[in-house]
């Protein structure tokens, strides 16, 4: 099943990181900017959402 979009694995890929970056002890500057990332996503789709 090759059906999913460009966004999704984008988003399945940047999880994985997320959770790879975490695991390391040395990675949390890492975990912390993609955590940022994710929410600052969020947030654009948030405010799309409510001011389409």
């Amino acid at each position: 099943m090759k059906s999913k979009s460009k966004f999704e694995n984008k988003f399945t890929f940047r999880s994985s990181c997320l959770a790879y970056h975490c695991e390391l002890a040395q990675g949390i500057w890492a975990c912390a900017f993609d955590l940022c990332f994710v929410y600052a996503l969020f947030m654009l789709c948030l405010c799309f959402l409510v001011w389409s």
